[in-house]
């Protein structure tokens, strides 16, 4: 009997939460773009992220989770080496998508990162974490599908020389759900 009045209640909470997110708007997305470094002898690189996030429905509020690939940044003056940059990315997101009728919404990101790095050929590696912030655009095709265009900056990335901030420039498809 307890177990059944578990089980009923279980369902119920369960249900709730489903009509709850019946009301949200969550998303997933692709982009690509490139990696700046602040070394003269370090090359941009092309990168790649996969995200995520939660922003309920009319509210400006919400969070994003990304993985984030920086790509392999060749190292001029060191023939056969680079850097490569990736991690995941939390951040909390204002944007105009969900309370705006208008097809173009504006969003900016605050959050904390943890990248590995590594060096290649030597085989080291490192991880650190730190800041990490976005200002972006995107326009809406229909209620599921969406184009948008993000510049993120993350401070302090550690680089086995010093520790730079690391500027990326993305252009991204999402999915609303």
């Amino acid at each position: 009997m307890k177990l059944t009045n578990l089980s009923a209640s279980l369902l119920a909470i369960s249900l709730g939460g489903v009509s709850g997110l019946a009301n949200a708007d969550g998303y997933i997305g692709f982009g690509i773009g490139t990696a700046s470094y602040d070394y003269s002898d370090i090359n941009d690189s092309s990168a790649f992220l996969v995200y995520g996030g939660y922003l309920p429905a009319n509210s400006i509020l919400g969070v994003e989770v990304a993985y984030v690939d920086m790509g392999k940044a060749s190292i001029t003056s060191l023939p056969g080496w680079s850097l490569n940059v990736s991690g995941l990315n939390v951040s909390a997101i204002v944007s105009s998508a969900a309370v705006s009728s208008q097809p173009l919404y504006f969003f900016a990101k605050l959050g904390y990162y943890n990248f590995s790095n590594d060096l290649n050929p030597t085989g080291l590696s490192d991880s650190g974490g730190g800041l990490s912030w976005g200002l972006g655009m995107g326009y809406k095709f229909s209620r599921q599908f969406s184009m948008r265009g993000e510049v993120q900056g993350f401070s302090g990335v550690r680089d086995f020389a010093n520790d730079s901030d690391v500027p990326l420039i993305n252009l991204g498809v999402t999915y609303h759900f």
